[in-house]
């Protein structure tokens, strides 16, 4: 019967850090900040605060056309905006899955381009 217990409070643990779709839901602490587009390259630069810290990220000009697709922006910052919470998504995903880098890149195939 212990074991019923445990194995109760374990699931119920877990699957209240799951969304919906059985997906590990990203923690509130995952956040972007610091956006800037003052660069001498094709992307843009933003600060990723995780619960270990801060660490720097950019997402290039393509991955920004393709989040844009058909839509006219006149600044690459208001696509930036437009799409915030996908960006927040696909750099929650590449650092749970790359968590010892020390940037965080986004490019065109992280938003299916």
């Amino acid at each position: 019967m212990l074991g019923d217990v445990i194995l109760v409070a374990c699931c119920s643990t877990v699957s209240s850090s799951l969304n919906e779709g059985g997906v590990m839901a990203m923690e509130q602490s995952f956040q972007i900040t610091d956006v800037s587009d003052v660069t001498t390259g094709d992307y843009i630069s933003f600060v990723v605060r995780d619960r270990d810290g801060n660490v720097p990220a950019r997402i290039t000009g393509t991955a920004l056309g393709v989040l844009a697709g058909s839509e006219h922006f006149a600044k690459r910052l208001d696509i930036f905006q437009t799409h915030a919470e996908k960006i927040r998504e696909a750099a929650y995903k590449s650092r749970r899955a790359n968590p010892t880098l020390a940037m965080v890149l986004l490019g065109a195939t992280d938003f299916g381009g």
